[in-house]
């Protein structure tokens, strides 16, 4: 076959939604010699009962074998559901595990399709048989896919099966295989991407040269031309991501997921002619649009909505002045197709022809497939994945020069290996201390390794059968395909240790490990959700045998501890007709008390926490509140905290009263009023929307919080809430609001966000101040200007004491939510989704130190890339954590002695001043304290240095404190130890003569103290 003829079969093939006969006639010009053993479409009954719910039909339209004697099966596989395609990859892959162990076959080409998708998915899928057998039952199978379709690009698929088609030799296995292989792609984008980079390097030193104020920003700021040009290459292809989810481009009435997947080509093609692509649109789009938070989502100047992400990925870096500085970057850096010449319907090759090293940035881009699934050992896809443009950038760490070949990259294998080795360690150290104090001893030591190791290692191959069973779709399953009972029994004490683990890799360069373990935790928590006792909690109650159970005497839940304020449920009552009460000896706790420990972290409003107390929360609705009358308010604030000379709104307590009031009076109370105006849509007031937000409020009463006084208004609610032991006022208003928004949007048919990102809280100060807020609450359909039904938990009068109120008004009868069985079913797959294990992974668990500068660039994004494409509720996004304390620059060898003295008052301050920062989503703001940290910091280790006689520029305590305050020190250490002579640093006295050979011993010490 010529070179042109096989492109035009890929080309129609790949390129358009699945046709049976063009995918028949392809298939039969890569394989020669395909033997049309068909057998009608198999469907219904003939489906094993754990893939019914996924699979519609298959059909077989031929059968292969090589000269070698493998055998090839070629099936069609029918989804029932459109969203099957990328949310079931594991069960798509078991169904052709079972096809293949059933009927003895090597491996099988697969198009995966549903009726209703533009797009599908041709797969490779192998059993991975061991040397010592052929095949047993937890044989797994690998697939690797290429996703195709009307909006996909053909150009990795013709790289990779042309030869294939174009041969008139009939393919090994072997070459089935390697041209499903991701290392070509890998190879190539990589050389692409570096060529890129210095392309782009080239034309930045131009411009520094010849603009001195450009040169000076540059210099004044310590800004590297290839660090710049790194980072802005990683925005790019971070775009390239949510552009493939849908997210930008959205006009005002388009759902997100419906947005413009060619979004960055679309907006260089409306540069005009005397524009600049780069100062006239990407910096506004990154610096602007994508990085300040804004009161809707749209954004006027490119007339299209846009998410507000944080996090720092879109902050200019070092913070340069970029609206003060021009940095004109040439057009064709980015295209060298003419805007008003191209057309999205042409192909780049027809557009720029065969010479790819005149391709700008966007034309390689648009090249490939970018995918928004994560790789994992037995799931791959040949595309642009997260998992590669790691293994890309983390190659582009030691490339200083166009010929540098870049540094060796950590095999995926051997990152998951080592991720599911470190985590079996420590659930097998957990388990077993708590198994130890069980009456019911389930498993020993040797038992405890071998389920853990079934579990971590097999568990996704064997869920199906084990969850058909439990809901009646299957009598039974071999023991061997099941999950372990022990692991069913421990599965509270098991996602508790995952969700509390404490990670850090000392040398983190791209991020591979910590997104590597992040990964299998997020998996292990997804597997174990159906054995979670509790609903949809994460925090749940703890299974017998655990630490925290109902008798240990030692544990602050414990029924007879004097410590516990709030005490959990027992395992086995996870919806329990009679919740927990508060105690008489516990409210004296309730309420605010100024001698112990605050935590204020600020946003737009200030947020103070206490452990165990009573809290006053409003939260509103994204259009209650008139955009000017708002800014109006904010402005007038700013000005009235300046007057009085407050830097934080934490001294207002400082004030003398009569400010105090007047403070007020002039913000607080003005809020309240707008908001009883009725302004907005009000749609609180539908009774069937007020009852979805009513029912979420009590559905965890008395599990996570409890519930005092509360009322849905037209556009606003008020809660009195305590939240319970582990519990968070954040976690619990955040569940809260993005579980209702979705419900509130699937009811009115739209998209996008529905109440305002941060909520007022208040913590009550006195039983006075209590009853006075309750009262507040019941009158206020009284100031209502939009008659409403009342929503008014009415179970506690003004009169009733402290005591009896919160303990007798918790009736049974407000305890139980009206959520429907789909409504908590949904709430219960956002509690325990990949994107909230990803989060709270990200937040609470995982650290990372590297020297470069670049490397914590690099892996910072990857993180924040991790979370987003797990994200499918754009309504109830969070902005992007801020990672500057969580993955940092520094020699994590060389750290501040034990014993050292350090400034005690300044190491206070530090600590408190991070855990503010890490909630920081106003850019200014954030700008300003990190500056503070910064200079605190380094006051801290020069102080340090001074004393000691050496530079310390990074210290693990000082940067990571709270794991010290929580654990004494990390669960697990990961990560590959740079392999080099250590002569140079012997002579700096860094570690003693007698540690010679390789750094890793060196790094092996220092990991052992951490």
């Amino acid at each position: 076959m010529k070179l042109y003829e096989a492109k035009n079969i890929i080309t129609d093939v790949f390129e358009n939604p699945f046709d049976k006969d063009k995918f028949s006639y392809f298939i039969r010009n890569l394989l020669k010699n395909l033997h049309p053993a068909e057998f009608g479409i198999r469907s219904g009954n003939i489906i094993p009962p754990e893939f019914r719910d996924f699979i519609a039909s298959y059909e077989r339209i031929g059968k292969y074998k090589d000269e070698e004697g493998y055998e090839i099966d070629v099936l069609i596989v029918n989804l029932k559901r459109d969203h099957s395609l990328d949310y079931a990859r594991s069960t798509q892959r078991n169904f052709i595990r079972w096809y293949l162990k059933r009927k003895n076959r090597d491996a099988a080409l697969v198009a995966f399709h549903t009726e209703k998708s533009s797009e599908w998915r041709f797969s490779f899928i192998k059993m991975q048989y061991s040397l010592e057998k052929k095949a047993d039952e937890l044989t797994p199978a690998k697939r690797s896919s290429f996703m195709v379709g009307e909006s996909g690009k053909s150009h990795t698929a013709q790289r990779q099966l042309i030869d294939l088609l174009k041969n008139d030799h009939a393919p090994y296995l072997s070459d089935i295989e390697d041209a499903f292989s991701i290392e070509a792609v890998s190879d190539e984008f990589y050389e692409k991407y570096k060529a890129l980079l210095f392309n782009l390097v080239d034309e930045i030193e131009k411009i520094v040269k010849k603009d001195n104020t450009v040169k000076e920003e540059f210099e004044s700021k310590n800004i590297s031309i290839l660090n710049f040009s790194k980072k802005l290459l990683g925005q790019i292809v971070f775009l390239y991501f949510l552009q493939k989810k849908g997210w930008l481009g959205l006009g005002e009435k388009e759902k997100y997921g419906e947005g413009d997947k060619n979004f960055l080509r679309s907006l260089f093609n409306k540069t005009k002619p005397g524009e600049n692509f780069f100062n006239d649109y990407l910096e506004y789009l990154f610096y602007d649009a994508l990085s300040k938070k804004r009161v809707t989502d749209y954004y006027e100047r490119f007339n299209t909505r846009i998410p507000f992400l944080n996090g720092g990925l879109f902050d200019p870096i070092e913070f340069y002045d970029w609206q003060k500085t021009d940095i004109v970057i040439p057009n064709e850096i980015f295209s060298t197709i003419v805007p008003q010449a191209s057309s999205l319907g042409e192909t780049l090759a027809s557009s720029l022809g065969e010479n790819e090293e005149a391709y700008g940035i966007l034309d390689v881009f648009d090249l490939y497939n970018f995918t928004v699934k994560e790789d994992e050992p037995l799931e791959t896809e040949v595309a642009i994945d997260p998992e590669m443009l790691g293994k890309v950038f983390e190659r582009m760490l030691d490339v200083t020069e166009r010929k540098s070949k870049g540094a060796f990259y950590t095999p995926r294998e051997i990152v998951h290996y080592m991720a599911q080795q470190s985590l079996l360690y420590y659930l097998e150290t957990i388990v077993t201390q708590a198994s130890s104090l069980s009456k019911q001893n389930v498993s020993k030591q040797n038992d405890w390794h071998t389920d853990l190791e079934t579990f971590i290692h097999y568990g996704e191959h064997i869920i199906d059968k084990d969850i058909a069973v439990q809901e009646g779709k299957l009598k039974h399953a071999d023991k061997k395909e099941k999950i372990p009972d022990s692991i069913k029994l421990y599965a509270d004490i098991i996602d508790k240790a995952l969700e509390n683990i404490k990670i850090c890799d000392p040398a983190v360069g791209s991020g591979a490990f910590p997104v590597g373990i992040m990964n299998e935790i997020v998996k292990l928590r997804k597997l174990l959700t159906p054995f979670i006792v509790s609903q949809a909690s994460s925090l749940s109650e703890n299974p017998p045998g655990s630490s925290l159970s109902e008798n240990s005497s030692t544990s602050s839940l414990s029924e007879n501890s004097s410590t516990s304020s709030l005490s959990e449920n027992p395992p086995t009552s996870s919806l329990s007709e009679n919740p927990p009460t508060l105690r008489d000896d516990d409210f004296d706790i309730i309420y605010f008390d100024k001698n112990a420990e605050t935590e204020i972290h600020e946003r737009d409003l200030p947020h103070w926490c206490q452990k165990g107390v009573a809290y006053f929360v409003t939260f509103r609705l994204g259009d209650s509140i008139p955009d000017n009358a708002k800014n109006k308010i904010k402005n007038e604030r700013e000005n009235w905290l300046n007057k009085y000379k407050i830097r934080d709104t934490s001294e207002l307590k400082k004030l003398p009263k009569h400010a105090r009031i007047e403070y007020h009076k002039l913000f607080s109370k003005r809020y309240d009023e707008l908001l009883d105006s009725g302004y907005g849509s009000c749609i609180l007031a539908n009774p069937e929307i007020k009852e979805i937000v009513e029912n979420a409020l009590k559905y965890f009463d008395g599990k996570r919080y409890f519930l005092d006084e509360f009322i849905v208004m037209p556009n606003h609610v008020h809660v009195i809430v305590v939240p319970k032991v582990n519990w968070t006022l954040d976690k619990i208003t955040h569940s809260w609001k993005s579980f209702t928004a979705n419900e509130i949007n699937k009811f009115t048919g739209n998209s996008g966000q529905v109440w305002m990102y941060e909520s007022f809280d208040h913590i009550i100060r006195s039983e006075k101040q209590l009853h006075k807020i309750r009262q507040y609450i019941k009158d206020n359909p009284k100031f209502s200007k939009v008659p409403q039904t009342s929503s008014l938990r009415n179970n506690v009068s003004p009169q009733t004491s402290q005591t009896s109120s919160l303990r007798n008004g918790l009736r049974k009868d407000h305890q139980t939510s009206n959520l429907s069985k789909t409504q908590a079913g949904s709430l219960r797959n956002y509690e325990r989704s990949a994107y909230r294990f990803k989060l709270n992974a990200i937040q609470n668990s995982i650290y990372g130190v590297d020297i470069d500068a670049g490397a914590v660039e690099i892996a910072k994004l990857r993180l924040w890339l991790s979370m987003v494409v797990d994200e499918e509720r754009i309504d109830a996004i969070e902005p992007l954590p801020n990672l500057e304390y969580k993955i940092v620059q520094g020699n994590s060898l060389i750290n501040i002695p034990d014993g050292t003295t350090i400034n005690d008052a300044l190491a206070t301050e530090i600590e408190k001043l991070t855990t503010h920062y890490f909630h920081i989503t106003d850019k200014e703001k954030k700008q300003e304290q990190k500056q503070i940290i910064d200079n605190k910091i380094q006051e801290q280790l020069q102080f340090v240095s001074d004393i000691v006689g050496y530079k310390i520029d990074f210290d693990f305590k000082l940067f990571f404190h709270e794991v010290w305050k929580e654990k004494d020190g990390f669960d697990v250490v990961i990560g590959n130890p740079p392999y080099i002579n250590i002569y140079s640093i012997w002579k700096k006295r860094w570690i003693s003569p007698s540690e010679n050979g390789h750094f890793r011993s060196l790094f092996s010490n220092s990991a052992m103290k951490i």
